[in-house]
């Protein structure tokens, strides 16, 4: 199977600590139904997922100069308030996944592998969870992709990022400054304990999310 996250571009992520129901899509948020996309900047269609109210996912790529990487997913989902979980095939080579994500839905903008609030917060100041993983399911001893990710901003204006990978390593922290660069957009730039610089850029989406800006989705 060539699925390489391509669904969950940030390696941010969180699986224990979001519920994960059985109650289907009838239990889902139902800002979450329907179909989601997501485009370049030259207006072409990059990806999207859809939603069936009957507990039905798609998940599709587009990719004009290579048509055969693209990854193109159908199955079954359910979903919580805050935790989506999928078994779908991918159909170019009949392959089988399980992902696993957090994400946020509005009535017109999705966004998966969300940094979700954990208790109170005030802008971007709280502890964020977040979870995005991908199993391999017809691919036995295959590690699955992703990692688990809490962070937690503070209003010193620091702040330390936890993620544990999906597929046993050890947990990696890296901690620093974060700066709002403009209303709702913020930088957080830092290192982690073997000394490699990292920077992430967040978008506080409706006060309800911490994403990475290039992972908005609109409704179709």
């Amino acid at each position: 199977m060539k699925i390489a996250l391509s669904f969950a571009a940030r390696s941010a992520v969180i699986v224990a600590l979001l519920p994960l129901a059985s109650c289907g899509s009838q239990g889902a948020d139902q800002d979450l139904i329907g179909t989601w996309q997501r485009h370049h900047e030259d207006t072409t269609l990059r990806d999207q997922y859809t939603f069936g109210q009957d507990g039905t996912f798609a998940f599709d790529e587009f990719k004009a100069d290579d048509p055969t990487a693209e990854d193109h997913l159908v199955g079954t989902y359910q979903a919580t308030d805050r935790t989506v979980v999928a078994t779908a095939t991918n159909t170019p080579d009949s392959k089988r996944a399980r992902l696993t994500f957090s994400y946020y839905a509005s009535s017109t903008s999705f966004s998966s592998a969300a940094l979700l609030p954990e208790g109170a917060h005030q802008g971007i100041v709280g502890v964020w969870q977040a979870v995005m993983k991908l199993e391999y399911l017809d691919e036995t001893g295959r590690a699955p992709q992703g990692s688990t990710e809490t962070d937690s901003y503070r209003a010193d204006g620091t702040f330390q990022v936890t993620q544990t990978p999906s597929d046993g390593s050890p947990p990696a922290a890296w901690e620093g400054t974060y700066t709002e660069d403009s209303p709702g957009l913020f930088t957080a730039a830092g290192a982690t304990s073997a000394g490699e610089s990292r920077v992430a850029t967040f978008q506080l989406l409706e006060d309800a999310a911490l994403v990475s800006p290039n992972r908005i989705w609109m409704r179709k």
